[in-house]
C-alpha cells in the first residue's frame, strides 16, 4: 500500500512539474510571435528624408546660378557661371547618388523615377535653351526661357520632390510609431510571460508539496500500524 501511494505521490509531483513546464512553455511561444516585421527596422525613411532635403536644396542652388547668368548675359561674366553652374550640377548629383544608395522600392522609387525623368528634361531642354541665347547674347531670350518653360519645369520637379520628401517624412513617423507600440506589447508580454513562470512555478511546487505530504502521511500511518500491530 505504501509503495502505491509513493508511486502515486511521485506521479503527482511529475504533473505539477509538466504543468509548469507547459505554462512557461506556452507563454514563451506567445511571446516569440511578434513578427519582426513589425519592428520597421527594413525602413531607413528619416535618412531619406536628410538626403531628399539636400537635393531640394542643391536643385534650388543649380536655379539660382542659371539665373544670375541670365542677369549676366552679355557681359562677359556668364562664362564664370557657367563653369560654376557645372560645379553645382556635380554637387546635386552627388546628393542624388547617396540618396539613391538608401532609395526603397514601391513608392518611394516610382516617385524618384517621376522627378528623375522631370529633371533630367529640365537640364536637357532649359538650361541647354538658357545657355544657347545667352551664347548668341539674346538676353531676352534667355530671360523668357527660364520665366516660362525653364520655371514650369523646375516647378513640376520640386512639386514631386516635395510629395517624395512628405512620403518618406510619414514613413519615418509611421515607423516610429510601430516601434513605440511593438515595445509596448513586448513589455506586456513580458509581463505575462512572468505571471505564467511565477503560475506554473507555484503549481508545481504545491503539487509536488501535496504529494510529499500525502507520503509523509502514509508513512506515518504505516509506523502507527507495526506500532498497534506490536503490542
Amino acid at each position: 500500500m505504501r509503495d502505491q501511494t509513493l508511486v502515486g505521490t511521485k506521479r503527482l509531483c511529475l504533473v505539477g512539474v509538466m504543468i509548469g513546464v507547459g505554462l512557461v512553455a506556452g507563454v514563451l511561444g506567445w511571446l516569440s510571435g511578434i513578427d519582426p516585421g513589425e519592428r520597421g527596422d527594413r525602413g531607413i525613411w528619416l535618412p531619406s528624408v536628410v538626403a531628399l532635403g539636400e537635393i531640394r536644396t542643391r536643385s534650388g542652388i543649380y536655379r539660382n546660378t542659371e539665373g544670375l547668368a541670365v542677369l549676366e548675359a552679355g557681359s562677359g561674366e556668364f562664362q564664370d557661371r557657367e563653369s560654376l553652374l557645372a560645379e553645382k550640377a556635380w554637387a546635386l548629383n552627388a546628393a542624388r547618388s547617396r540618396y539613391e544608395k538608401i532609395l526603397g522600392m514601391g513608392k518611394e522609387s516610382e516617385l524618384y523615377g517621376k522627378y528623375t525623368e522631370i529633371w533630367e528634361i529640365y537640364q536637357a531642354v532649359s538650361t541647354q535653351r538658357i545657355f544657347a541665347a545667352i551664347h548668341r547674347n539674346d538676353r531676352n531670350a534667355a530671360f523668357r526661357v527660364y520665366q516660362t518653360d525653364s520655371y514650369s519645369l523646375f516647378d513640376q520637379a520640386n512639386r514631386v520632390l516635395d510629395e517624395l520628401i512628405a512620403f518618406n517624412a510619414a514613413q519615418a513617423t509611421r515607423t516610429e510609431a510601430n516601434r513605440t507600440a511593438l515595445n509596448g506589447e513586448t513589455a506586456r508580454r513580458s509581463a505575462f510571460m512572468g505571471l505564467g513562470i511565477g503560475i506554473g512555478a507555484v503549481l508545481a511546487f504545491a503539487l509536488c508539496g501535496l504529494s510529499l505530504a500525502i507520503g509523509k502521511a502514509d508513512g506515518a500511518g504505516a509506523g502507527l500500524d507495526r506500532e498497534t500491530d506490536g503490542s
